[in-house]
Formats: structure tokens, sequence, C-alpha cells
């Protein structure tokens, strides 16, 4: 189902104006219709626009136009004045844009990073390929002119939901980097080969081979080549090389089970977690892993910003997914950060991973930190657009805000950089997050899609649950008990939560008795608090069945917890989909829509 907002084309967006397209270019150019680019910084990208948008910006051209005749009737001595200021302001753009012609510090250029091959003989060296290209991005960051856009698009060899060609496409970068790394027992091989996107021409393919404690200097020469082959000026001093090997070993691995999907191994780092982990959704046994070895790298080289950042994701990671509720632990992941920050000041795993904390510090604390939150999203997304986890993180902050404040331009911005995450990544578990909005904006097919595509070839039992409830608000009931009676539990709350939503599929259905025997079985299950959306969850149930004071009454509990009235806007978008609510929407939302949430 398409978002009925959303003009994807310039063909689209030229039908909804009636005009032809070269005419809407030139309103863009010169009058500022409102239109997007996947690449804001390509006038090449691929574009977007949306409707609501356009229609104020309509409205604003009509009253301007409206204005400026009266204007020019009233007042002849002002046209002079407006020729003058004009003619300023265009000297100005001119010698500005002559200025980012002749010096090169003002140019960017973009560089879209493919990720590199493990052509070891060892399945298991993937790790190092990923960690030595994450490596190469930080260097290039560090020293700039880039725009760096990462990208995971090749994954694991498996069927994409977005081909490389597309992908390029969208973001249509000035050039493509690809690379692959080899490596035996003493030396390590990095292949790199630079493409100018334009006409597909390689601007030079080179293998760069040492023995594996002269990574780092390999890894600059990388760069020097990269620099040196688009004219660019490489300044090797703005590097900030980790002293030993072994960090670097650490650190990768460290980052390498947060980021990806470990399969069954040999390897005994690997086999170290219990278990094979589920589709990119790592376990606290990972989570426990990753900070050993994160603290390693630190041992060796106590000045390793990003194993400072690792370690504060991983602590992040156990509020967040409830392994430890300790708060303390959210203060400690916020001076890893900054610790880790002062060593690298711009690294993007640090805006992200800061914004997260924040997040975690509001929902868990009831902290405002809606300013630092802004601040570092503005900063970290003008140094890194590109960067997937920053998008996704950013795009959650807007996401709550809306939840808070109920500003649709809020939601809109969230699925803007919702999206731009999961072009960059579609393999990975924030891409969960924006199936959320896509499924709140009715958009389910698109949801699915990405549900399943972000599952790979299995299907995890959070995929399985979001399948189901995306199944469940579309009104595929079928569809939904299928997914849901596929689920084992592995938690109480697993069990619970299925239950409630049979009971709500049994009530939308009609099915009294079922829907009955669903509330007996959870009135037997339920312990206070031990799920934060029960109360809403059973008052869909009883609304559905038409006992409406009954519903009225678990409502009335749930709005009144601080995490309910902190992000009621968006529980009410919940009541908006479901079926059940229907026949009591209008005095729900007058009941409940101006709620005040209890941060300080």
């Amino acid at each position: 189902m398409k978002n009925s907002d959303l003009l994807d084309s310039w063909k689209e967006i030229s039908d909804y104006l009636e005009r032809d397209v070269r005419t809407c270019i030139r309103w863009e150019k010169e009058l500022g219709l409102p239109v997007h680019r996947v690449n804001e910084s390509s006038k090449r990208s691929k574009v977007f626009a949306y409707r609501s948008e356009i229609d104020t910006w309509l409205k604003q051209k009509a009253e301007n136009d409206a204005a400026k005749r009266i204007f020019l009737l009233g007042n002849r001595r002002h046209i002079l004045t407006a020729i003058t200021i004009f003619f300023i302001i265009s000297l100005v753009l001119t010698i500005l844009y002559l200025n980012e012609l002749i010096n090169p510090q003002y140019s960017r250029i973009s560089l879209a990073v493919l990720p590199f091959e493990n052509q070891s003989s060892s399945e298991y060296d993937e790790y190092l390929s990923a960690g030595i290209m994450n490596d190469i991005i930080a260097k290039i960051m560090n020293i700039g002119r880039f725009e760096v856009i990462p990208t995971t698009l090749q994954g694991d060899g498996r069927n994409n939901p977005i081909s490389e060609e597309e992908f390029l496409g969208n973001i249509n970068p000035d050039y493509i980097l690809r690379g692959g790394t080899q490596k035996d027992e003493f030396n390590i091989t990095i292949m790199v080969n630079l493409t100018r996107r334009e006409d597909g021409k390689t601007i030079f393919a080179q293998e760069f081979h040492g023995p594996v404690e002269d990574l780092f200097t390999l890894q600059m020469e990388v760069c020097r080549k990269i620099y040196e082959s688009v004219n660019l000026p490489f300044d090797e001093n703005r590097f900030r090389e980790t002293s030993n090997y072994m960090t670097f070993n650490f650190l990768a691995k460290g980052n390498f089970i947060l980021e990806s999907f470990i399969e069954d191994s040999d390897d005994p780092w690997k086999l170290s977690i219990q278990g094979q982990q589920c589709q990119g959704y790592f376990s606290k046994e990972a989570n426990d892993l990753a900070i050993a070895l994160f603290e390693k790298a630190l041992e060796i080289d106590k000045e390793c910003a990003r194993a400072y950042i690792g370690l504060a994701h991983c602590y992040a990671n156990l509020v967040n997914m409830n392994w430890d509720k300790n708060p303390k632990l959210l203060e400690k992941a916020e001076e890893l950060t900054k610790t880790g920050q002062q060593f690298e000041p711009d690294l993007p795993e640090y805006f992200s991973t800061l914004i997260e904390i924040y997040l975690l510090q509001e929902a868990n604390l009831y902290i405002n930190k809606k300013e630092q939150i802004q601040k570092l999203a503005r900063r970290g997304l003008e140094k890194h657009p590109y960067h997937a986890p920053l998008n996704s993180i950013v795009g959650y902050y807007y996401f709550s805000r809306f939840g808070e404040q109920g500003n649709l331009a809020d939601f809109t911005k969230a699925l803007e950089l919702k999206s731009r995450a999961y072009t960059l990544n579609p393999y990975t578990t924030m891409n969960y997050s924006y199936t959320e909005l896509l499924m709140l904006n009715q958009d389910y097919d698109k949801a699915i899609s990405i549900c399943q595509y972000s599952g790979r070839d299995d299907l995890s039992l959070n995929t399985l649950y979001r399948l189901g409830e995306i199944c469940y608000y579309s009104g595929d009931l079928l569809t939904s008990k299928m997914y849901f009676n596929q689920i084992k539990p592995e938690f109480f709350t697993d069990e619970i939560n299925r239950a409630l939503f049979l009971g709500m599929m049994a009530a939308q259905a009609g099915d009294r008795e079922t829907a009955q025997k669903m509330i007996d079985k959870l009135n037997i299950m339920i312990q206070e608090g031990v799920l934060p959306g029960f109360n809403l969850k059973m008052a869909s149930i009883y609304m559905g069945l038409g006992e409406r004071e009954k519903g009225l009454q678990y409502l009335d509990t749930f709005f009144q917890k601080p995490y309910a009235k902190l992000r009621h806007h968006i529980y009410l978008k919940y009541i908006n989909i479901d079926k059940n609510f229907a026949p009591y929407k209008e005095e729900i939302f007058n009941t409940y829509k101006n709620l005040t949430g209890e941060i300080i």
C-alpha cells in the first residue's frame, strides 16, 4: 500500500501540479517548490515530494503573488530598492560560487563505499575485511573533503531488496570505492578499485600488500591514493592511528558482533556466544562478549576512541533490551562516549550513540535531553548525512517528539530519515522501528516487505511478532494468526503479547467465546507492570466486543502511566489503525489528545 502523501518522481510531481516536468524543475530552482532528494548534495539524485507540502507551498505562493501585486501598485520606490538588493545578493552568491570552484576546501565530493569482500581462505576473517573498510572510511572522514556514503548492500551475497545499481542511482555519488582483503598467517593484502560514476571509468585499481603489523601504513597508502587520484590534497597528520594491531583486532571483532549476523562457526571467539544469533538481533551473551573485546582493546590502547564508543553502546544495549535496569549504566555509557569523543571528535558513532543514550535517559529516567539531542542531530547530520545508524536514531528522535507534541511534520521527518537509513543499510535491526512508522502510516505492504527483507531467510521472534502485528492492523487476521502461532515464546512477556493479539483478533472477528478465553488466560498470567502496553491491548479487546465502559477503564489506566503520557500521540495512532476502536475513536481522541508528559 503506497503512502498517499508521497510523490516519488518528477513525473508524479508534474502530474499533481498539472504542469510539465521542465516547469516544475524551474519552480524548484526559482520559487522554492518543496522537492527532496535522497542525496541532497546531488542535483542528479532521485527526487520525491509530499502532496501536503506542495499544497502549503501553493497556498503561500498565491498569497505572496497577491501581496506582490498590491506592493507593486502601491509603492514603486520599493521596486528600485528590491532590484538593488537583488543585484547585491546575486553578486555575493556569484563570489561564493567562484570561491567554491577555485578553493577546494569548500567543495565536497561524494564517495560511495561498497562492502569490502573477504577473499581469505578462512570465511571467519569476514570481521577483518569489515573492520578494515570501516577504518578506511573513518580516516577519510577525518581528513575531510569527501562526503562518504557507506553501504552494506552486498551483505552476505543473498538476495537484497535494493540492488547495487538501484542504490547508486538513488544517491548518484561522484565516485565508487570497491575493495577486498586477503590475509594469511603473516601478511595482508588490501585490493581497492575507484570508479567514476558519471562515465564508469576506473580511476585506479591497485593492491596494497605487507605484513599484518603494517596494516595501518597500508590503510594510509590506500587513502593517499584515493585523494591523489581525484586531485585533492592529502593530510596524513589528520590520521589518528591505533597503536597496536591487536587493538584493531579486538575492536573489529567487537563491532562485528554488534553489527552483524553471527552464524554457526568453528572460530572460538564466535563459539563463545551461546547459540546462533537471530537475524542481527544480538543476545546478552553477544553483548557481553563485545564488552570484553572492547575492554581488551582499551587495555592495549587507552586512546582508542571507537572502543570507548563501542563499549558505551553495549552499556546502552543493556538498558534498552531490559537486560539490566540499573540507570547508572546510562551515566557510564554517556561518560564513555564523551571520553572517546576527546580522541576523535567527529566520529559518526559518537553522535548516534550519544543521541541513543539521551533518548534512553528520557524514556527511562524522564530527564529532558531535547536541547542536547537537537544540537547533536543537527551537527551530526551536517557532517555525516549518509551514516545509516545516525539517520535511524535521529529519525527515532523525531518519532518520539511526534509522540509528545503530535506535530505531523515530525512524523514525516522521522519517515524520511528512517527511509534513508534503510536505503543505506537494509539488513539491520534498526529497520524494525522503520516498519513501525510505516505501519502507523498505514503503508502495510511496504512494512511487511521490509520486515521480510531485514529478516533475511529466517524469521526471528521479533520479526514474526512485527509481521503478525502489521497483518492484524491491516485487517488480515488469518495471516496475523498464522505468524503469532509460529512464535515460540522465549520469555513470559512473549506469551502474554501473543495471547493479547489473539484476543484482539477474536474480538475484531466477533468471536466472543475465544476472546473471553484469552481474557481469562491473561487475567491468570498478568503481573502488574510486567508489560507496558497490556492495558491498551486489553482496552482493544473489550472495545472490539462492544464493552465500552470496560474498555475505557483500561484506557484510563493506560494513559495514567508516565511513558504513555510522554508518547501519547503515538498510542493514539495505534488506536486510529485498530479496528476494534473504530466506533469510539472520536470520543477517545477528544479525551486523550491533550495529555502532558512527565519529563521534568
